[in-house]
């Protein structure tokens, strides 16, 4: 029976408000100045690490014409390559470092991590896209914390985009048909992370993600911080010929 004395507002639910007490993703500002800055550097290593690529015949998640120096990364750590470096060694990125090391500390205390506990940058890598490039959906294993740093994004250069890690749970609910992706269409497990230049994304290495394709006729370039406890377990993990076994015959 309804209760006709009961305040009702007819428009109540246009003002539904989304209440995460467990925030997963936070977003932070950071000025790159990419143009004047750090463009022909990032360029350079790109091409260095297309070449690599090319040569050795590696699979990275970059697809469609897109290129990842997480390459060099991999080299520089099985092979004493010194002279391949990653972008957090770079003087170009010390006061960034700087930024994301701070900010980090805040991450870690909102999703109640102990804070005392010691972290370091473990690897760094650019990526470029161009027209319709994408990195596929992927997670980075064994990582506290991913740093998307987004040096520069062309009008239309596409988003993030965020599995739903509850979508085990979701098996308990009458799911909409359309939830899961198919036919390569997204499902609504995606949602989307809405990103521009200057924007730095913390998130779980846990989480699965991806991105849209790049629609402008500009590349978008993309920078990645892995941030880990450092552990023995980890580092030997990071340093581990297994790991990356596309370079044990090399």
């Amino acid at each position: 029976m309804i209760n006709h004395d009961t305040q009702w507002d007819s428009n109540a639910h246009l003002d539904l408000e989304e209440c995460n007490p467990w925030p997963t993703i936070f977003k932070a500002k950071y000025n790159f100045d990419f143009e004047n800055k750090l463009k022909p550097k990032v360029i350079d290593s790109l091409k260095t690490a297309d070449q690599v690529t090319q040569k050795l015949r590696i699979e990275t998640p970059e697809k469609d014409g897109g290129v990842t120096s997480v390459v060099l990364a991999t080299l520089q750590k099985k092979h004493q390559q010194e002279q391949l470096t990653q972008p957090h060694e770079w003087s170009e990125f010390s006061d960034f470092k700087e930024f994301v090391t701070n900010t980090a500390s805040r991450v870690v205390r909102k999703w109640h991590c102990d804070p005392g506990s010691p972290r370091a940058v473990t690897r760094s890598w650019i990526n470029v896209h161009p027209q319709g490039a994408y990195t596929e959906e992927h997670m980075h294993h064994g990582v506290l914390m991913a740093v998307a740093a987004y040096l520069y994004v062309p009008p239309n250069g596409g988003n993030l985009l965020v599995k739903n890690p509850l979508t085990p749970y979701k098996f308990s609910e009458p799911m909409h048909r359309q939830y899961f992706s198919r036919g390569g269409e997204d499902g609504l497990e995606w949602s989307t992370v809405q990103v521009e230049t200057g924007d730095v994304l913390f998130f779980p290495g846990w989480l699965t993600h991806k991105t849209e394709k790049n629609s402008s006729t500009e590349n978008r370039f993309v920078m990645s911080w892995n941030i880990s406890f450092t552990t023995e377990v980890q580092i030997d993990m990071a340093d581990s010929k297994d790991f990356y076994p596309e370079f044990n015959k090399y």
